[in-house]
């Protein structure tokens, strides 16, 4: 039968409920669903979730086919190349767990489904890719294609804290973490069972009050008053000075904190990459080149001067929220709040959102900045596909993990229809 990713909703809390109150404030429209036919509001986002865990997709496509005859799956196994008959691609040579080299063949076609950086780098490292730069690593051409070009990926700004007192908040119980586990394991409920608060969204466009569509998306966290173990969490995930976050943790002895995210939803700077080595196991070499394009610091900035008419709204007056001007070291010869203050502010808290895309677009073949055709084969390969997020000519307007979903799902369909299409022939 067919797999679902299952889809699940959160309730809502105080502090996502103080923010939806300042947004109506604003005229801002509180969505019932965030992926209907509005855009431009806040509301609760969907997760591929089932029961309160997460839902990879290994977990809903593999494990209930796991015992298929016609599924093998190699764990611990690096793909090193794909394996070539002049341009049509007939296996893929991998390095096992004891670091042994083997070929896998291929009888009919195969399928690079190795992410927005590995894909690019195999298929460079395959002798597909831009001429000059694979002479200069010594690899023979064999397509001519701008393979890792078109890199683009989200930036967002997770370093915007807004400090509030909280009246009712009591400092954790010894056996709190104890206690949400249980919730969790038993009940499937509680912290444990959410993303951190990132359910919650709000999609604004800052340059243009009467568009349709949003240019900026927020996420919230929300750090209750001495709640060290979330703020810990979450610097691992969006890394910054030491110094500062000690400062946010002096801050949470005394105040609740909400940290408002804004990140750019159709970036115009984008990026490339590169090989660094002929030996599959050194990383590339990626040029993110973030904010090469003036055009994405301004529409940051200017999300900043939409939490600062939050800031003015009753709900916010009324329960005292500010925004917290951070202690950065690279920052203290500027005066706090200034528009130079900002600026510095952002260049040292900004940070990718984990969501590359775009270095082996597809189009059609008579588009110089196209790899793949629309029924993504490689341009002048046979039996070579790529089916991944790195396929997206342009980046989505949302988080990357549902389109890409949906991008190897029609890609299954693709094959699909491909080899039906095959057999109806031979059988004629």
């Amino acid at each position: 039968g067919p797999l679902y990713i299952r889809y699940f909703n959160y309730s809502v809390t105080d502090t996502q409920k103080m923010i939806m109150d300042a947004a109506r404030e604003l005229n801002v429209p509180i969505l019932e669903t965030i992926n209907g036919n509005k855009y431009i509001g806040y509301g609760m986002a969907q997760g591929t979730l089932n029961e309160g865990s997460r839902m990879s997709t290994a977990k809903a496509f593999l494990s209930p086919i796991k015992n298929r005859s016609n599924l093998y799956v190699m764990k611990s196994t690096r793909a090193d190349a794909v394996l070539l008959d002049g341009t049509r691609a007939i296996g893929v040579r991998v390095t096992l767990k004891d670091g042994r080299s083997i070929d896998v063949k291929a009888s009919k076609e195969v399928i690079l489904s190795a992410g927005s950086i590995a894909s690019p780098q195999l298929l460079m490292l395959s002798g597909i890719g831009p001429k000059q730069h694979l002479l200069e690593m010594g690899i023979p051409n064999v397509v001519d294609l701008p393979v890792g070009k078109n890199l683009q990926n989200h930036v967002g700004w997770p370093g915007l804290h807004l400090a509030y007192k909280n009246e009712t908040a009591t400092p954790p119980s010894p056996t709190f973490i104890l206690d949400e586990a249980y919730q969790y394991l038993i009940h499937k409920r509680g912290i444990l069972a959410t993303n951190g608060g990132l359910n919650f969204i709000g999609n604004v466009n800052v340059n243009d009050a009467n568009s349709k569509y949003p240019d900026i998306q927020f996420f919230h966290l929300h750090y209750p008053r001495w709640d060290v173990d979330n703020v810990n969490t979450i610097w691992k995930v969006f890394p910054a000075d030491e110094e500062i976050k000690q400062n946010v943790l002096k801050m949470l002895q005394e105040f609740d904190m909400a940290v408002i995210m804004p990140y750019v939803l159709k970036p115009k700077s984008s990026g490339e990459l590169w090989l660094r080595s002929k030996d599959p196991a050194v990383p590339v070499k990626i040029y993110a080149n973030t904010f090469s394009q003036q055009e994405d610091v301004e529409t940051l900035l200017k999300s900043l001067d939409f939490i600062k008419k939050m800031l003015k709204t009753d709900t916010f007056t009324r329960r005292g929220v500010r925004l917290y001007h951070l202690d950065i070291p690279g920052c203290r010869h500027i005066e706090p709040d200034s528009n130079e203050y900002w600026r510095c502010h952002l260049r040292h808290l900004s940070t990718m959102f984990y969501h590359p895309v775009g270095s082996v677009k597809m189009g059609p073949r008579n588009d110089p900045t196209a790899v793949v055709d629309a029924r993504l084969k490689v341009h002048g390969m046979q039996g070579l596909r790529v089916i991944d997020a790195s396929i997206m000519p342009t980046i989505t307007s949302g988080p990357t993990n549902a389109p890409t979903i949906m991008i190897g799902e029609k890609g299954a369909d693709i094959i699909k229809e491909d080899w039906a299409a095959v057999k109806d022939n031979q059988e004629l």
